[in-house]
């Protein structure tokens, strides 16, 4: 399936508009990182275990980063609700204004944003470093055949930020992909209303 516009529909001084581009873009990472993750589920290359982590915190940094600016055009009544949506869309609505949201964005989406994602933020370095013993030997960089490398060290801190969110990972990519769902929903409907 696909859907078409002419660009003569797109109007870059609609704040609704460019509003909703702006999530359908952060939704985009949501579901690309949520494929590289699931890896041979979505018929792709299983990641080697450093970057199915990676995969997993983008993922959900990219969902806590849609959510935050969802929430923020709809408290500017930028995008709001309407009684006209099908029961999907307004059930979809309601779930991304529950207190299971709200708490999953504070507890583990935005947590996961702020600290180890699109904000690398010095708790979680300092964390990872007081937790090491004097004796422990960290592997900071590696390369295997001229592949260019990566840091176990940065993995690891990105690990143990998700595993402080204390959820399983699969838990935490059911949950994530419940507000991604829910999301999408919302936004695609509130683009067709706005382009028809």
């Amino acid at each position: 399936m696909e859907w078409r516009i002419k660009a003569e529909k797109l109007n870059q001084n609609d704040t609704t508009l460019v509003s909703l581009i702006q999530l359908l873009c952060s939704l985009e990472f949501a579901i690309s990182s949520a494929k590289w993750y699931v890896g041979e589920q979505a018929n792709r290359t299983e990641l080697p275990p450093h970057e199915h982590i990676l995969a997993l915190a983008i993922n959900i940094a990219s969902i806590g980063e849609t959510l935050h600016k969802f929430e923020y055009f709809v408290g500017k009544n930028i995008i709001t609700y309407s009684d006209t949506w099908e029961d999907y869309v307004k059930q979809s609505w309601h779930y991304l204004e529950s207190t299971e949201v709200t708490e999953l964005k504070k507890t583990n989406l935005k947590y996961v944003r702020d600290k180890s994602a699109f904000h690398i933020d010095p708790e979680p370095v300092k964390q990872f470093i007081d937790s090491l013993e004097a004796e422990d030997e960290i592997n900071v960089w590696e390369t295997n055949n001229g592949d260019g490398g990566h840091s176990p060290l940065a993995a690891h801190i990105i690990a143990n930020t998700l595993i402080s969110i204390q959820m399983d990972y699969h838990e935490t990519a059911r949950n994530t992909s419940r507000v991604y769902k829910a999301l999408r929903d919302v936004v695609s409907v509130c683009l067709i209303e706005r382009l028809k």
